[in-house]
């Protein structure tokens, strides 16, 4: 484990008492390979993992499971500005304007989420 692991993990664990808005926050169980393609497409596209730090990769992460329709909870959207690009909001929300911290706290839930489900299933 690296130190960037450790401070990511300091940065996303579990307070006592969950928040609302942390509360509200369902993933789809359901998922398929196309729903892992479509994620993927979006998070390449974003620049995903390969740009910014934790913050950015979070919002890139968070981004890409509202794009492939991954929540369940809250209500999600894509919308267009003028210019035509993509705006994702969360819950009402822009993801560009969201509370950093918020925004690597559900990022990092998508990116575990994508990991378990790339997992090799028992026998």
């Amino acid at each position: 484990m690296t130190q960037q692991d450790v401070v990511l993990d300091e940065a996303v664990e579990a307070p006592a008492k969950l928040a609302p808005w942390q509360l509200e926050f369902e993933l789809r169980a359901d998922l398929v390979q196309e729903d892992i393609y479509a994620f993927e497409k979006i998070e390449q596209q974003l620049g995903g993992l390969r740009v910014g730090g934790y913050s950015t990769r979070a919002a890139a992460a968070l981004k890409a499971a509202i794009g492939a329709g991954w929540l369940a909870a809250p209500a999600v959207e894509v919308l267009k500005d003028a210019k035509g690009e993509p705006r994702y909001m969360y819950a009402g929300e822009n993801v560009d304007k969201m509370h950093p911290g918020k925004v690597l706290w559900l990022g990092t839930r998508v990116t575990q989420h994508y990991s378990a489900a790339i997992t090799t299933p028992p026998n």
